[in-house]
């Protein structure tokens, strides 16, 4: 709505001098060369000569806004009463200027507003550098402010959050500000807070009286921009709004786990500062294809939001280094062309379908998660990944083999693939990484029998290969040299020969052997196990008894279980 409508509209009766008139009485040069202040008073003076019903900006707002009422200018005050100046001027006045300056750079050129797109869509606001003011209640004012910030809607195409932080920096906003883009940073605040806010659960951080700089949450750059805006579990609800494209300098928005829902607003993706964007723990949804616009993004943690795929625009955030997307919703495939900076990709828990890309590619990736989808095919080749310390792949349909290349990741601490297709045996390669901690390959179909020298495996901790078919003696060098190590599930397998006496030189918690095809008796030293837990023995073909191993006091076994010919009279089953 154009301030010429605003004005006929809101005083019919009258013929007032439109702004336009007022605005020609201004030399365009002294705007231009940002003489304003001259150009201020000239009005001031203009409109101090008019009789007050004449005024043409001085508009009321109908009751619909908030029964706001200002016929007078005046906002309710007794006559004569100030209602501040800056400069020497009245605050009224000061709206005038600025959005007769605005008009002015218009018609020359100069500042246009422009408002292209959907009706979401915001606006280029350019206000005059030279202006500062500090605003007192006014319906003119808000009008103002409202065509200056929203020139092609009307009040009634406002959101409730859009009009009520105008109202609130407006009349309730006493900070005085210096610069026009903090009036603008203010703003986009105030409608994101009115919008995601303001609620018994939503903490209270709008101050009027202090710089938003000082604003819990809310951290800015030595220039009072806006560079970090945090809110962490705090309740928020509703949607995003547009103006959060107005923080221009913004590097970090961080909002997880809140009640966000509905799309991301596209003037986010204006927002070429960001570094870090965390909406984890949401209810968000659409697509992301704007994405690649963000191109100094360093992390992107969208968990357990309700996006249906990753677009294959990442592929244009060659700074990013962190992806995650934990239960999200991702029901397509994984892009082939994933930035090669990224250290850090979590994908779990979603219903990615396909197979793994070929990863050689994320050479500088360290942790890989990729657990709980509906993946397929065999594992790529990992040769060029020797930074990776984590590998995650357990509950998909991966089949095939293990590739030798396994070998090549030097740094590898935790592999889990358990719960897949995967065939075949295992790769020596894979028991000749020194630096793993956990290895789990449980509940596959690999076959064939354990290397006999395990030596390597110094750190592992937790070994578990239970629920394959497995074949072989159980090799002495896991008790040899494997010190550490606190679990050790065989269980479910085709193990043959006899338990190596040389296990009892772990100090097991978890020892799992039951249904193998072993033989003999269990060796007396596992009464060494003095940390013991659980240890199941059943469905083999041992002899002898169990008395003096876990009966006696010596350990802390919850939980025994073997072969009900056994003699065991603590076991706490029988089969």
């Amino acid at each position: 709505m154009s301030t010429t409508d605003v004005s006929n509209n809101n005083n019919a009766e009258t013929q007032p001098t439109t702004l336009i008139e007022a605005e020609v009485a201004l030399d365009i040069e002294q705007i231009v060369q940002g003489e304003v202040q001259r150009a201020v008073q000239e009005v001031i003076e203009t409109q101090h000569q008019q009789p007050l019903q004449e005024r043409p900006l001085a508009i009321v707002l109908s009751s619909e806004s908030n029964g706001l009422n200002s016929e007078d200018g005046n906002n309710g005050r007794p006559p004569g009463e100030s209602d501040g100046k800056i400069c020497g001027l009245s605050r009224i006045a000061f709206f005038i200027v600025l959005f007769a300056a605005v008009v002015t750079a218009i018609a020359v050129g100069i500042a246009a507003p422009s408002f292209v797109g959907d009706e979401a869509s915001l606006p280029v606001v350019t206000v005059a550098p030279n202006m500062s003011r500090t605003m007192a209640p006014s319906n003119a004012s808000t009008t103002l402010l409202l065509n200056l910030l929203y020139p092609s809607k009307t009040v009634e195409d406002l959101s409730p959050a859009q009009f009520n932080a105008t109202l609130w920096v407006v009349d309730e906003d006493s900070f005085e500000w210096n610069e026009p883009n903090e009036l603008l940073e203010r703003h986009a605040l105030a409608t994101f807070y009115f919008a995601t806010g303001n609620t018994n659960t939503t903490p209270e951080w709008l101050a009027s009286d202090i710089s938003h700089c000082e604003w819990e949450f809310v951290s800015c750059n030595e220039n009072g921009s806006v560079l970090s805006l945090q809110l962490e579990f705090k309740g928020l609800q509703g949607s995003l709004p547009a103006e959060i494209g107005r923080l221009s300098s913004l590097e970090e928005l961080l909002l997880p786990g809140n009640r966000l829902n509905g799309q991301l607003p596209t003037e986010l993706y204006s927002l070429t500062m960001l570094t870090w964007l965390n909406i984890g723990g949401n209810m968000l949804s659409g697509s992301l294809d704007n994405i690649g616009q963000l191109t100094r993004l360093r992390g992107l943690l969208c968990d357990g939001n309700r996006f249906q795929s990753i677009p294959n625009e990442m592929a244009k955030l060659q700074f990013l280094e962190v992806l995650k997307f934990i239960g999200s919703g991702l029901n397509s495939t994984i892009p082939a062309n994933l930035p090669s900076s990224l250290t850090s990709l979590n994908l779990a828990n979603n219903k990615l379908q396909g197979s793994i890309p070929f990863l050689s590619a994320l050479s500088n990736l360290q942790d890989l998660t990729l657990s709980y989808n509906n993946l397929s095919g065999q594992i790529p080749p990992t040769g060029e990944m020797t930074a990776l310390t984590w590998m995650l792949l357990t509950d998909n349909r991966l089949d095939g083999s293990l590739n030798s290349e396994f070998g090549n990741m030097v740094r590898l601490e935790y592999f889990n693939a358990a719960n897949n297709l995967l065939n075949a045996s295992i790769p020596s390669e894979v028991f000749g990484i020194s630096t793993l901690t956990s290895l789990r390959l449980e509940n596959n179909l690999l076959s064939g029998p354990l290397p006999t020298d395990m030596s390597t495996l110094r750190r592992l901790r937790f070994l578990y290969l239970n629920k394959n078919r497995l074949s072989g003696p159980i090799p002495e060098s896991i008790g040899n040299s494997m010190v550490g190590l606190s679990s050790l599930e065989l269980g479910y397998n085709q193990f043959t020969s006899t338990l190596p006496s040389e296990l009892s030189k772990l100090n097991l918690r978890m020892f799992d052997v039951r249904e193998n095809l072993l033989t003999g008796s269990v060796p007396a030293s596992f009464n060494r196990w003095s940390l013991i837990r659980a240890a199941y023995f059943y469905s083999n073909n041992f002899t002898g008894g169990l008395e003096n191993l876990f009966c006696d006091g010596r350990n802390s076994a919850r939980i025994v279980e073997a072969d009900c010919e056994l003699t065991c009279t603590c076991c706490t089953g029988c089969k």
